[in-house]
């Protein structure tokens, strides 16, 4: 993908309340640092390895930040990454494609965009 998409990474009870609401304010880590947490491609497995070790379902989603581009920000995160970090609510409509991805035997996550389905 492009430039122009990040990504982001839902618990199931947030991406439930996405679908229904229309917009996403953000998750409890989010809303404490005052900006949705996204991540780029390379770094979306980075960010499953280090956050999400839960072993339950995740969605994640790419996001068109063509529509978000005035409220984006690129900041220097883990390992002194510029990692994309959005300071507004995340739209629906700003979802291209998503997955719901299932942990495996060790409760890690294997991120692959070609498992993504079109919205």
């Amino acid at each position: 993908m492009s430039d122009q998409i990040a990504y982001k990474i839902f618990q199931m009870s947030e991406w439930e309340s996405f679908q229904n609401q229309g917009h996403f304010k953000g998750s409890a880590v989010d809303v404490k640092d005052g900006y949705i947490h996204l991540s780029n491609e390379d770094q979306v497995q980075g960010t499953l390895d280090k956050h999400y070790t839960q072993g339950v379902d995740v969605v994640i989603s790419a996001i068109d930040l063509g529509l978000l581009s005035e409220h984006m920000r690129y900041e220097v995160s883990r390992g002194g990454a510029k990692f994309p970090h959005l300071y507004a609510d995340l739209p629906l409509n700003s979802v291209l494609e998503f997955g719901i991805f299932k942990a495996n035997d060790e409760g890690r996550y294997d991120f692959n965009t070609q498992a993504l389905v079109s919205t």
